[in-house]
């Protein structure tokens, strides 16, 4: 092994630092790290206990795993974002970025093993043209610092370095333990034996297969993976995208990238020291396949995996010039890119959330000032939609995908007045759809069971509609926000019929219940109950006029009853204190 390797490898190691430093400053926020960035303006006794609420971007809801799969990648962004003078975005990266660092100090290490200057050039090539994990340093995630991590500690095998920095892997990324326990494994078997460093590493590489193979099927014992892969997609094709830079959506593939160093460096290895010509051919073919297959995906666009939030900041420049010219609201509906839309609604366009009822699903819908954004697929769901027309009633425009398979059967099979392109976007792959005779009125079932038919705008009942509840509850009237509010008539499971003004789903101002045993009340309501003054009578001629408070007679007032008594005077809580002097 030489001590330092040939100059030229510094060539491909400048490239790839710039290649990954210019990505983390262009590249749009992904889904997935909205969460991430989310997560660093919490304490980090918040962080730590996971307490998170519901709310704006910076109160998203945050998937359960965020700081526990990525745990030193999040403790670190938050310190960047908090400190550094760069967006939040950017400075949420920086531990991606050094991740990037260490993995080309590990590459400068490792090409050492290689005996010619042109095998070493090849191999640090080989290592750093992998797009798919190139992507991982430019993203705020746990995977490009484990990564880096990981490629370091391999440099040092089999010395005892490279188990204490293996030791650190887990805590970038918490499926790294894999990695971990195979290094571990590895110079405990073979560290005071003699041995060459290329047992050690494809010692290592096949413990961590199986190892990853066992992950992925018996991960049913850990609730905190609760991914699985496509029925149609074998986890051996999967693996290889991985490994040839091709790209996977599926996150149980990402985590193992660690196998991609330890592979090249093993086909190195065999390219390098056979003394026979095949074998040695063979490792040469291999590495100029994974390197060209690598170098496919190489851009300066977008991140494989989360390819189509790469336009979203376009798409929404050109919804506000929509809007601008329309003056109306827009309603898009969207397939994968959610958070990106909704992190760019708030950063870029500068629009405030719009208050919501607490029983709004906040995860798949959320309406800003002009703006509603949702994804179809989850309201299509949770609302029973019908598979010809799976969008909400008020949409008025789609972002699709070309790379998301139910996106192109609803582009296959448009909605009712069918749907017009407004603008295609390359780099993602996506187009804008518009649709020409957007519905304003619709039916929707709620998740506990509520029928509504009405007018919908921003995603909820707005306008003149009506609701069935399964136990016979039934409303009719006006609605603002998902919420009975205005003129309208509710008749309860127990046989009640209130007519008035609603505010909130409750009884606010003048009103008139009645009752299936003839009890009526006519007066003012607040907050669903008899309050201010009002008149109740009773089947059987008794009557009170007089003031209420919180459902009781309460105040001054006066009771009749059927044999002619009277009680005039002061009322508490329904109790009549006497008469005034």
């Amino acid at each position: 092994m030489s001590k330092w390797p040939t100059p030229l490898v510094i060539v491909p190691l400048a490239l790839c630092l710039f290649y990954g430093g210019y990505r983390a400053v262009r590249l749009a926020i992904t889904n997935d790290e909205n969460a991430t960035v989310a997560v660093t303006h919490y304490t980090y006794g918040q962080i730590l206990a996971g307490s998170y609420k519901a709310g704006s971007y910076k109160e998203a809801v945050l998937p359960k795993d965020v700081v526990s799969l990525h745990f030193l990648a999040t403790l670190l962004a938050k310190p960047c974002v908090q400190l550094l003078p760069v967006d939040e975005v950017t400075a949420a990266r920086i531990p991606a970025l050094l991740g990037l660092a260490l993995y080309c100090w590990g590459v400068w290490r490792v090409v050492r093993l290689f005996p010619s200057p042109v095998s070493q050039v090849v191999i640090a090539v080989v290592l750093l043209s992998n797009s798919y994990l190139l992507d991982f340093f430019s993203i705020a995630r746990g995977y490009g610092l484990a990564i880096g991590l990981t490629m370091l500690s391999l440099s040092y095998l089999p010395k005892a370095p490279a188990v204490w920095i293996a030791a650190l892997t887990p805590l970038a990324h918490t499926c790294f333990v894999v990695f971990y326990i195979a290094i571990l494994a590895t110079i405990a078997w073979l560290g005071r034996r003699r041995v060459r460093i290329w047992v050690h590493c494809l010692l290592s590489t096949c413990l961590m297969g199986a190892l990853y193979l066992f992950w992925e099927y018996k991960k049913q014992w850990s609730s905190a993976f609760p991914h699985r892969l496509p029925a149609d997609k074998p986890l051996a094709v999967s693996m290889m995208n991985c490994l040839l830079g091709l790209g996977e959506r599926d996150p149980l593939c990402r985590y193992m990238l660690y196998l991609f160093p330890m592979a090249v460096v093993c086909l190195g290895l065999l390219a390098t020291r056979p003394r026979r010509k095949l074998p040695r051919l063979a490792g040469w073919s291999a590495l100029v396949l994974v390197s060209l297959s690598g170098l496919r995906g190489i851009n300066l666009t977008h991140a494989q995996a989360w390819r189509e939030c790469a336009d979203v900041p376009s798409v929404l420049s050109a919804l506000r010039q929509v809007h601008e010219q329309t003056g109306g609201d827009v309603m898009l509906a969207t397939s994968s890119s959610k958070w990106t839309v909704w992190y760019y609604a708030e950063h870029l366009l500068g629009l405030k959330l719009h208050p919501w009822p607490s029983e709004v699903d906040l995860s798949f819908l959320r309406s800003y000032d002009w703006l509603t954004v949702y994804e179809w697929k989850i309201s299509q769901t949770n609302f029973h939609l019908p598979p010809d027309n799976p969008l909400l009633p008020g949409t008025t425009h789609v972002l699709l995908s070309m790379l998301n398979r139910d996106d192109q059967c609803l582009l296959a099979t448009p909605p009712p007045g069918g749907l017009a392109q407004l603008h295609f976007y390359p780099a993602s792959d996506t187009t804008l759809e518009m649709l020409i005779a957007p519905q304003h009125a619709g039916a929707v079932t709620f998740p506990d069971g509520r029928k509504y038919v009405g007018e919908f705008r921003r995603g909820a009942a707005n306008g003149q509609g009506t609701v069935v509840w399964p136990n016979g509850q039934k409303y009719i009237g006006e609605f603002r926000d998902g919420t009975a509010d205005g003129q309208g008539t509710a008749r309860w499971a127990d046989g009640r019929v209130q007519v008035g003004r609603f505010r909130n789903d409750k009884a606010q101002g003048q009103g008139t219940c009645t009752w299936p045993d003839g009890r009526k009340y006519m007066g003012e309501f607040k907050d669903g109950m008899f309050h201010g003054q009002g008149t109740f009578t009773w089947p059987d001629g008794q009557t009170y006029v007089g003031e209420f408070r919180e459902g009781q007679f309460d105040g001054t007032g006066k009771l009749t009853y059927p044999d002619g008594r009277v009680e005039d005077g002061l009322w508490k809580q329904g109790q009549f204190q006497g008469a005034l002097h």
